[in-house]
């Protein structure tokens, strides 16, 4: 019965393992808003802008974009991590708008112990699934379960 309820319990810890991680780097990260003002010539619908801080585990998916252009539908192509460059299609040709780029930033640039930490807080929750997972079946295999 024991090893049962410690098989339960590991199972409650992956069902809020992505929840948790989640909650990880959002702690880690902040959100940082700038304005751009882009300008599209006739027949132009891309723009590459560049950014002042660079963007949170290098990743496009924290990169968002809004237009005071109704007619603009932006969205991010690719970011270059090295020039800090973002890259945006789907812009109304020869217009000018003010674009608003929000983008995660790193929180903790200047506590390497806290963003190690908190990174490594993941690999020690699958760690401690694993462990309670095999001391359950030892439990079991000890007391013929």
């Amino acid at each position: 019965m024991k090893s049962a309820m410690m098989i339960i319990a590991a199972c409650l810890v992956i069902l809020f393992l992505p929840a948790t991680i989640l909650a990880i780097n959002n702690f880690r990260s902040l959100d940082y808003p700038e304005n751009h003002i882009v300008v599209t010539d006739p027949g132009e619908t891309t723009a590459d802008v560049t950014l002042v801080l660079p963007v949170f585990n290098n990743r496009v998916q924290y990169i968002s974009v809004a237009s005071n252009e109704p007619d603009d539908a932006p969205l991010v192509l690719s970011y270059a991590p090295a020039t800090k460059v973002v890259s945006l299609d789907g812009l109304k040709a020869d217009a000018t708008r003010v674009l608003v780029i929000t983008y995660k930033i790193s929180a903790l640039d200047d506590y390497f112990a806290a963003d190690l930490g908190a990174r490594t807080w993941g690999i020690f929750l699958v760690l401690g699934v694993i462990g309670i997972i095999a001391g359950a079946v030892y439990n079991a295999q000890k007391h013929g379960e």
